[in-house]
């Protein structure tokens, strides 16, 4: 495939009018750029097009003074399966195929799994056949089974929770609201259907897909490999007598769709599984002529189209192309991009988008100087194809520099007014373009796209990045992915000659910092807003290879290399976060809270709290399962405030924003504050939060890094007067990827975790009058199975207090903590102290007295042999009643039996 783009030769390569000695039509090639281009422009002058393509792909392929481009990222190896073969998914994670046979009765097929990861499959097929395959569902006595390998080789079976298959529609038929959970049989076909217009779409009435879901809690802690074990046949169609094909390729994927009633009727938050009912993630285009037509199909995740165009898949198949030295994978990748640039002139309509979504423009950019260059190497590379996408490029290049229609002003370095541009959306946009500038130097354009490109990163840089290394977004998943975006521009400015920018070093090591210290013990950031990197390390590494730093190496390594970290706990002011660490192993522990109200990426939750102890995040925030709006886990995790580990008022979310303008320090839906104060012993951290409209949440947490333990004391306080009765939610949510057996005592208030190996978590109610506990149904983004987590409710109708002991644990003789409350004489919305007795492992006991005011100027109080004038106060005792740490926050004095101790 060649030819395919809109611009001509003559607008592209120039015109020469030999009468004037002068340019007719100005082309998009700087011929003065190298010498070696001179043969190039010679032909161009004498129309001589063809062979001026073949001359500069020799260019190309012996051009010397630019080291080649790298692959931009790792392959996503399951697309290398998928788009090889026109089948396009949205992160449906891909496992395998099987093959079934043509046999008269049910076979058994057991599938290879490998390590144990998922618990709900989609069975599919990829090919247009005649036939369908029928396997036996839960309702049969050929059931699917899970078959279950653990460590020591003994075997579990477990037996399908739920299955059902799903029909398609068309013209002539619809099918698609059609549910077939009660069904003994589950078929699988796959189809195409001709619509009225002509267009192809890759589904029809005859369409067929199978689920099968098992409870992930049951599969075992130590599982080491799993089989799904299915019983299959070929059958005919519902419009044919016979089957004719021999055998049918299957293919199985963890499901897009976890979370699904099996039919109509079942108890269940979710509604019954139907092809109308929930996205479906990926659609085959094999044996469809033209294949994929780079449009969205019907009922699609909102992201479908912008991820498919963003040349991942070009890029894992050219990849596989070069490691594995098979040309079939080259040709491949050549023909998809040549194939983009046919269907779409690279403009793809989306919803509420410009045409060519600007990110997607940006992403390509980024990745076609890395298969560019894989393409040189290779032979059947043509010079029409460099032509075309070269054609292609330039005009991605010229819609990014005007600004794609929604970042900035045309050719400026001025964020509209939305200002995407000082998000990771506009550092997109200037790492494809650098990479252009960089690796392809030749256009004509290319100094003026340069320059913008320079103003552009030091616009978004200085912005995107805080002086003290904070990153501007309300999450962590875009963060440690922003490191490799500045590395790679790192690459592209020394590459191409160009001074890298002042501030550039220092800002950059800033925010490695910033993500080492809110790091988990695991490497593993927080969830925060829309989700998490899965690790920091990588950036940490990558950082490393530019330039040491010995406390970045120290995290890097877990503490084999570099200088141990100088501090234990960490604030950042733009984003209102604070970390607090017993140490830097990997055996320590660490909290992490934040304050922030809005920002890109943000969810409705200020004053989260998360706890990382022993092996698994105890506290968790629910991540961000999908950016559909479809999805069944959206609007509770995105629009809900309960799905985060805070206090939720009259079941109404936070306010938040969509989008926090940056030009406007003013947060313009409810400000916030976060204090931190860090010790040797004790860190606090001291926050309020206006986010929720008519209300004041007040949160202070004390962490006892000596006990490991929290101490959380919430006060909400209505604005205005309002005396009204309001219904206050203090809601904390476990680590979902292993089962964690919830458990609740009602009566004492009390809440733990059953994980079935290492840590587990302990959670109580210090002033438990008036205070319900109960557990709620959520969903995380780390489970399969709908989650439980822990809801303690009180009714108020004015200021209201939660004062809250969470803790972890190994045995269960830790878990006997003993709370005496102290009579203060007012409101423990006011203030609130206690004496709480700690069991120690070694069977002994420590003693922690604790106090924390909430009034405005905290009064000077008695509290049992203690009296303070601050707002908060701690001290800890020995068995023998000795002081072991003492503190106090916001006051000035600390007496022990009318000695004076601070």
């Amino acid at each position: 495939m060649a030819g395919v783009s809109h611009i001509s030769d003559r607008d592209f390569f120039g015109e020469w009018d030999v009468s004037s000695a002068s340019w007719k039509i100005t082309g998009r090639i700087n011929y003065a750029y190298s010498r070696a281009l001179s043969r190039v422009e010679d032909l161009v002058k004498l129309g001589d097009y063809s062979d001026a393509k073949e001359e500069l792909l020799k260019y190309y392929r012996t051009r010397s003074s630019i080291p080649r481009a790298d692959f931009d990222g790792a392959p996503i190896r399951e697309l290398i399966t998928l788009n090889y073969q026109d089948v396009y998914s949205f992160t449906e994670a891909y496992i395998t195929k099987f093959t079934v046979d043509n046999t008269d009765s049910y076979k058994e097929y057991k599938i290879d799994l490998g390590i144990p990861r998922h618990s709900v499959f989609l069975i599919s097929s990829f090919n247009k056949t005649a036939d369908m395959v029928c396997l036996g569902s839960r309702e049969s006595e050929y059931s699917p089974a899970l078959e279950v390998i653990r460590r020591d080789g003994t075997i579990v079976t477990l037996s399908p929770s739920r299955d059902t298959y799903i029909r398609g529609y068309d013209e002539t038929a619809d099918y698609s609201k059609e549910n077939y959970g009660k069904s003994a049989e589950l078929y699988v076909k796959d189809s195409m259907h001709v619509a009225s217009n002509g267009r192809y779409k890759p589904f029809s009435s005859k369409s067929r897909r199978a689920y099968v879901a098992f409870d992930g809690s049951k599969i075992p802690a130590d599982a080491a490999k799993m089989y799904l074990k299915l019983q299959a046949k070929l059958v005919p169609d519902e419009d044919r007598d016979k089957v004719t094909d021999t055998a049918h390729d299957i293919h199985v994927f963890s499901a897009y769709n976890q979370s699904w009633a099996e039919y109509e009727g079942e108890k269940s938050a979710f509604a019954p599984m139907t092809w109308a009912n929930y996205r479906l993630a990926h659609y085959s285009w094999n044996g469809i002529p033209g294949g994929f037509d780079w449009v969205r199909p019907d009922n699609c995740p909102s992201e479908y189209i912008t991820y498919n165009t963003r040349f991942y898949g070009h890029t894992a198949i050219a990849m596989e192309g070069v490691r594995t030295g098979n040309k079939a994978y080259l040709d491949r990748a050549i023909e998809l991009v040549l194939d983009f640039i046919a269907d779409t002139n690279g403009r793809i309509e989306t919803e509420n988008v410009p045409p060519r979504r600007d990110i997607e423009s940006a992403d390509r950019c980024c990745k076609i100087p890395g298969i560019f260059a894989a393409f040189l190497d290779h032979d059947g590379f043509t010079a029409d194809a460099m032509t075309d996408i070269l054609k292609w490029l330039s005009e991605e290049m010229v819609y990014l520099y005007n600004g794609a229609g929604i970042l900035y002003e045309g050719a400026t370095a001025i964020p509209t007014e939305n200002n995407y541009a000082e998000t990771n959306r506009g550092l997109w946009h200037v790492k494809g373009m650098q990479g252009v500038c960089t690796y392809f130097p030749e256009f004509a354009a290319r100094d003026e796209w340069k320059r913008l490109a320079n103003e552009r990163l030091d616009a978004v840089g200085r912005v995107l990045i805080n002086k003290d290394g904070c990153y501007e977004e309300a999450t962590f998943g875009y963060a440690a992915a922003m490191v490799g975006y500045f590395l790679s521009i790192y690459k592209f400015l020394l590459h191409s000659g160009d001074p890298i920018p002042a501030w550039f070093n220092d800002r950059l090591r800033n925010f490695l910092y910033y993500l080492m210290y809110n790091s988990y013990p695991s490497h593993q950031p927080p969830f925060l807003g829309e989700g998490s990197s899965s690790s920091t390390v990588g950036a940490l590494r990558q950082y490393l290879r530019l330039t040491d730093d010995p406390e970045l190496r120290y995290a890097a390594t877990d503490g084999a290399e570099g200088i141990k970290p100088s501090k234990t706990a960490a604030y950042f002011d733009r984003l209102k976060t604070a970390s607090c660490r017993t140490g830097w192993s990997n055996t320590d522990s660490m909290i992490f809270m934040t304050a922030k109200n809005g920002g890109n990426h943000n969810h409705k939750d200020s004053l989260m709290l998360t706890f990382f102890a022993g092996d698994k995040e105890l506290l968790t925030d629910t991540g961000m399962t999908s950016y559909d709006g479809l999805h069944p886990h959206f609007k509770w995790q995105r629009h809900a405030t309960r799905s985060h580990n805070t206090v939720e008022i009259d079941g109404k979310p936070q306010r938040g924003t969509n989008f926090l303008y940056n030009s406007n320090p003013a947060q313009p839906n409810g400000e916030a504050s976060l204090n931190l104060t860090s010790g040797e012993m004790i860190d606090r951290i001291e926050a309020w939060t206006d986010a929720t409209e008519g209300f004041r949440h007040y949160r202070d947490v004390s962490y006892l890094k000596s006990l490991n333990i929290i101490l959380v004391s919430d006060m909400i306080r209505p604005f205005g007067g309002n005396t009204s009765l309001h219904t206050y939610t203090q809601n904390w949510h476990t680590y979902a990827q292993r089962p964690s057996h919830p458990e609740i005592n009602d009566e004492t208030k009390t809440g733990r975790t059953n994980y079935e190996s290492g840590s587990n978590l302990f959670i109580t109610q210090l002033a438990p009058e008036g205070v319900t506990l109960s557990l709620e149904e959520g969903y995380s983004a780390l489970s399969t199975e709908p989650t439980k987590y822990f809801c303690f409710t009180k009714e108020g109708a004015c200021d209201t207090a939660f004062h809250t002991l969470i803790l972890p644990f190994w045995d269960e003789k830790e878990t006997a903590v003993t709370v005496f409350p102290i009579d203060l004489g007012v409101s423990s919305a006011t203030a609130y102290a206690a004496e709480i007795v700690l069991p120690q492992k070694d069977g002994s006991s420590c003693k922690v007295i604790y106090y924390n005011s909430f009034e405005d100027t905290p009064v000077r109080r008695a509290f049992g042999s203690l009296e303070t004038d601050a707002a908060g106060a701690i001290v800890i005792l020995d068995p023998s009643d000795n002081v072991i740490c003492k503190a106090v926050y916001g006051g000035t004095m600390l007496r022990l039996n009318g000695k004076e101790i601070v």
